[in-house]
């Protein structure tokens, strides 16, 4: 399961959200995103606050979340395929 603090949603720029960390605040507050069980949790390291699980997010939000997902792995996959068919093994250059 993926966790999104307020300032990385805002930066996401999700349909269905707010495009910024206070009104994302807002949101979560007013909904109550923090009650919500296994959906939200305390943030490790300074500032703390809250990151949110995908499950909060309105429907169009966690949609373009999966669309963005699946596209970078499909562009991972296509690097991958790439250069097995160049014959290039990630290894240093020049050694095959």
């Amino acid at each position: 399961m993926s966790w999104y603090t307020a300032r990385e949603l805002a930066e996401l720029a999700l349909p269905g959200l707010p495009s910024t960390k206070q009104k994302i605040n807002d949101l979560a507050a007013r909904e109550n995103w923090a009650a919500l069980d296994g959906c939200a949790r305390q943030r490790e390291g300074r500032g703390g606050g809250f990151e949110y699980s995908v499950a909060v997010l309105p429907e169009p939000a966690r949609a373009e979340l999966e669309r963005r997902q699946a596209s970078r792995a499909l562009e991972a996959l296509a690097v991958q395929n790439q250069g097995a068919l160049t014959g290039e093994r990630g290894g240093r250059p020049g050694r095959t």
